[in-house]
C-alpha cells in the first residue's frame, strides 16, 4: 500500500497522468472490495466475513456457501467473547467492566445484524437467540460506577500524571452518560491539576532601548497558539496560577550597523538608427544603383546617458539565549542560543542624459530614492524573526516540560 502512495503521487505530479491515477485508485479500491467473505473468515476476521456474507445473503438468498460462512463464523466470534467475558468476571479486577460492556455490546450489534437477514434465512437457519440488553445495561453502569470512584482516588493524589489518567476516565463517562453526578466539576479539576503551566517572560540584558510595545508583542506573538494538551503557555502571568516552569528570552546584544551608503558613476551609450544618407561619388554626385535609384546607406547615431547609481545598507542584530528553568527546584534544564537579523538593502539610480541609452536592467534601477529606517525600526524588524526563532527554540523543547 506504501508503495501504492508513493506511485500516485509520482504519477499525480504530470498533468497527463492524472487520469491513469484516478483509473488505478478505482482498480485498487474494486479490488479491495472483492474479498470474500470466506477469505475473511479464513483471516481470522470474523465480524467482516459475518458483514459480508449478511450483505450478499439480501442480495441473493440461495447462497449456501454463505450461509456455513455466516453460522461459523458467528459461533466463532460469539463464544470468543463469552469466553472473555466469563473470565474477565472470573478475575474479580474492578476495572474489567468497561471491556464486559464493550463484549457485550459486540454480541448484542452482531446479532441484530444477522436479525436483519430475509425471513426465508432466518426460518433455515438455527439461532440462539439472546436478549443482551441487561447485560450491556448493567455492565455499563459497573464501568461507569468504576471510572467514577477511581477518578476521585486519582484526583486525590494531585500529581499531574494521576490527574490526566483521570481525566481520561472521567471522559469515558461522558461517553456513557452525558450528565452523571459531578463529572463535569471532576474534569474541569482534572484539567487544572494535570495541566503544566508555563511563564514565558524577558530579560533585556543589552543595556540597548526598544520599541515601545517591543516586549508585549514578541512575548505574545511567540506563544500565540503553542497551547497543545496538557501544556499551557502564559506571556503574563495569570492571578492564582502556579507555574510549573520558566522560560526567559535573555537579549544580550543588540547592535545596529552605522547607515552604509556606496555609490557607483558609469556611462552607458546605445547606437540608433539615425535616417540614411546618399552615397556620393569622387564628384559629389548621387550614386545610382544598376536601376538607376539612388543609393543610400543607413545613418546611426550614439546614445549617451550618465548613471549615478546608490546603494544603502544597514543591519541590525540580535543575539541571546533561551532558558528553561524547572520552578519548582529552579533548576536551569536547557540553555539555548538565539540569533535574529534584519537587513535593509536598498538601491536606486538617478541618470543625466537620454534616457534611450540605458539597458534594461538599468532602468529598472531608476527608483526614488528612501530615508534609512532609524535604530528603533531595524530593531522592530528583527523582532520578527526573534519571534518565530524562539517560537521554534520552545517548540523544539517542549518534550522537557512534563
Amino acid at each position: 500500500m506504501y508503495f501504492w502512495h508513493k506511485l500516485c503521487f509520482a504519477l499525480s505530479k504530470s498533468t497527463a497522468m492524472k487520469k491513469l491515477v484516478l483509473m488505478l485508485s478505482a482498480a485498487v479500491l474494486l479490488l479491495s472490495g472483492c474479498i470474500s467473505s470466506k477469505q475473511y473468515y479464513q483471516k481470522g476476521e470474523y465480524d467482516k466475513a459475518i458483514s459480508k456474507a449478511v450483505k450478499r445473503l439480501k442480495k441473493n438468498t440461495d447462497r449456501p456457501k454463505e450461509v456455513w460462512v455466516l453460522l461459523s463464523a458467528y459461533k466463532t466470534v460469539n463464544q470468543a467473547d463469552l469466553d472473555r467475558i466469563s473470565y474477565l468476571k472470573q478475575t474479580g479486577q474492578p476495572d474489567i467492566w468497561d471491556e464486559v460492556f464493550q463484549k457485550y455490546d459486540l454480541l448484542k450489534k452482531r446479532q441484530d445484524l444477522v436479525k436483519t437477514l430475509p425471513q426465508k434465512i432466518l426460518d433455515d437457519i438455527t439461532f440462539n437467540w439472546v436478549n443482551y440488553d441487561k447485560d450491556v445495561i448493567e455492565s455499563q453502569k459497573k464501568a461507569v460506577e468504576y471510572y467514577y470512584t477511581h477518578a476521585r482516588v486519582l484526583l486525590e493524589k494531585k500529581d499531574k500524571m494521576s490527574a490526566r489518567q483521570a481525566y481520561d476516565e472521567l471522559r469515558r463517562i461522558k461517553d456513557f452518560y452525558e450528565n452523571y453526578k459531578d463529572v463535569d466539576a471532576m474534569l474541569q479539576t482534572a484539567l487544572e491539576l494535570g495541566t503544566t503551566n508555563v511563564i514565558f517572560k524577558m530579560n533585556n540584558q543589552s543595556m540597548s532601548v526598544l520599541p515601545q510595545g517591543f516586549e508585549d508583542e514578541l512575548l505574545t506573538m511567540t506563544v500565540k497558539d503553542l497551547n497543545r494538551n496538557w501544556i499551557n503557555y502564559d506571556s503574563r502571568e495569570v492571578s492564582g496560577r502556579t507555574y510549573d516552569y520558566m522560560i526567559f528570552l535573555n537579549l544580550k546584544m543588540i547592535d545596529v550597523s552605522p547607515e552604509h551608503l556606496k555609490q557607483y558613476e558609469y556611462n552607458e551609450s546605445r547606437e540608433v538608427k539615425d535616417g540614411f544618407q546618399y552615397v556620393l561619388d569622387a564628384h559629389g554626385n548621387v550614386m545610382k544603383d544598376s536601376l538607376g535609384n539612388d543609393i543610400k546607406v543607413q545613418k546611426y547615431k550614439t546614445l549617451t546617458c550618465h548613471v549615478l547609481e546608490t546603494q544603502m545598507n544597514k543591519d541590525a542584530i540580535i543575539n541571546g539565549t533561551v532558558d528553561f528553568y524547572d520552578n519548582h527546584n529552579s533548576q536551569l534544564l536547557r540553555n539555548e542560543k538565539i540569533t535574529a537579523e534584519s537587513h535593509f538593502n536598498y538601491m536606486f539610480a538617478t541618470a543625466m542624459g537620454d534616457l534611450d541609452a540605458l539597458k534594461p536592467e538599468t532602468a529598472n534601477k531608476l527608483n526614488r530614492p528612501v530615508p534609512f529606517p532609524n535604530d528603533l525600526e531595524m530593531i522592530g524588524l528583527a523582532s520578527d524573526y526573534l519571534k518565530d526563532a524562539a517560537r521554534s527554540i520552545i517548540s523544539n523543547n517542549a518534550y522537557i516540560l512534563k
